[in-house]
């Protein structure tokens, strides 16, 4: 197992379904991390340390 003498707790706080039209959304700072899953379609993540494009499939760890 992954974290063997650790434990881990997952608290699920929102679900979002975003449209297909392109638009700009910004988010304020965290002080949580997030898990993102692409369904469909792609983005692209930018922050101060550069960005991530992530297409269908793919998980992105956000940091806090």
């Amino acid at each position: 197992m992954f974290f063997k003498n650790r434990s881990l707790s997952v608290e699920i706080l929102s679900v979002l379904e975003l449209g297909w039209e392109p638009h700009v959304a910004v988010s304020d700072r965290r002080s949580f991390h997030a898990l993102s899953f692409r369904t469909a379609g792609s983005t692209e993540m930018i922050s101060e340390d550069g960005g991530v494009t992530l297409a269908t499939g793919d998980i992105a760890l956000v940091p806090a």
